[in-house]
């Protein structure tokens, strides 16, 4: 009767050390997935936090320019006051679904060179009406063009890129005399 304690004590004893792997192996993974889940939500809740401020500043700068109040500060920061040669450097930051500034002035006439920079993701800069042109630009890396405003208007540009113009990624060129 000893031998067979002695072997079922054994058979429990091997059959534990068999479950462990398998139990250690579950929590694990479990782990793993849980650890993974709360990543992926901080992240999605990130993203949307940041789509949510980038489209605020966008309707509000658009809002203060559709009332024509005077523009604020903040939506020239980016333009140089330097000239080359009476050239407008505007210095263009492309990000989640805007451009900053979102509103550019210039006479006509004027010579325009538009620095483009991608701070995330990939972008371009188009205007159609003017037929101007930045290429899509990576993430991180700066793109030029130069052309003159010749004509008077306001003349939208936007990012070609994927969906980004219908996420908001749109700004203005006001051409005045």
């Amino acid at each position: 009767m000893e031998q067979t304690e002695e072997n079922v004590q054994n058979e429990q004893l091997q059959n534990k050390n068999a479950f462990n792997p398998l139990v250690l192996g579950g929590i694990g993974i479990v782990i793993l997935v849980a650890v993974f889940g709360i990543f992926l939500s901080q992240k999605s809740s990130q993203n949307k936090q940041n789509v949510l401020t980038a489209s605020s500043e966008n309707i509000s700068q658009a809002g203060s320019d559709t009332q024509n109040s005077p523009q604020t500060s903040d939506q020239f920061d980016n333009i140089s006051p330097t000239q080359e040669s009476d050239v407008k450097i505007v210095k263009v930051e492309a990000g989640s679904y805007y451009y900053k500034p979102n509103v550019i002035r210039v006479k006509k006439g004027q010579k325009v060179k538009i620095e483009l920079t991608a701070v995330d993701m990939r972008h371009d800069f188009n205007i159609d009406e003017l037929e101007v042109r930045v290429p899509i630009t990576p993430e991180g890396k700066t793109s030029t063009v130069e052309f003159t405003a010749d004509r008077v208007g306001e003349f939208e540009y936007y990012c070609s890129v994927a969906n980004h113009r219908q996420m908001g990624q749109v700004g203005k060129l006001i051409v005045e005399e």
